[in-house]
């Protein structure tokens, strides 16, 4: 399946001023760090994934970590739940609502509105594609989750309660 299929690719967003189009570099990147997170996933039969890097910058690591984004969110959309923040309970919350069949990802209130009755999610790393209201939008990242590095971030609005 093509990127292209799971995510919209867009160009600056319009709220965040950070949050650019990727780069062609940027996506074959991800692309490329996705295929090996699946094998990863299938090499080790694992159920789950948690992660966190937070180091020096210019190191092989921080290119690394610049890709799991778009792999772990198309992982936790197969079921293998990935959370960042090396959080295992989130990833454990987040693989019951994937069996309940809601849809898991880790996000955080950023504002609420209670006169215009909306609430500004934050969320950290992979997004659960079924929560999304309509495809999720890719970005390029300037600063990655407020550490050094770049990336590619997952940007959606979630699905309202009915």
């Amino acid at each position: 399946m093509d990127v292209e299929d799971m995510f919209a690719i867009s160009g600056d967003s319009p709220s965040d001023p950070i949050a650019k189009k990727p780069t062609d570099e940027q996506l074959e990147w991800s692309c490329r760090v996705a295929a090996a997170q699946e094998k990863l996933v299938r090499h080790y039969d694992l159920d789950a994934l948690t992660y966190y890097y937070h180091g020096a910058s210019g190191n092989p690591y921080e290119k690394l970590q610049a890709g799991f984004i778009v792999g772990h969110s198309l992982l936790t959309a197969k079921g293998i739940p990935c959370a960042g923040e090396g959080d295992l309970k989130t990833a454990i919350a987040m693989k019951i609502c994937d069996s309940l069949g809601i849809g898991g990802s880790y996000s955080e209130i950023v504002v609420v509105d209670y006169e215009d009755e909306t609430i500004l999610l934050g969320h950290d790393g992979p997004f659960h594609m079924a929560i999304s209201e309509g495809k999720p939008i890719l970005r390029g990242m300037g600063l990655y989750h407020g550490k050094q590095g770049t990336g590619v971030s997952v940007e959606a609005k979630v699905k309202k309660a009915r």
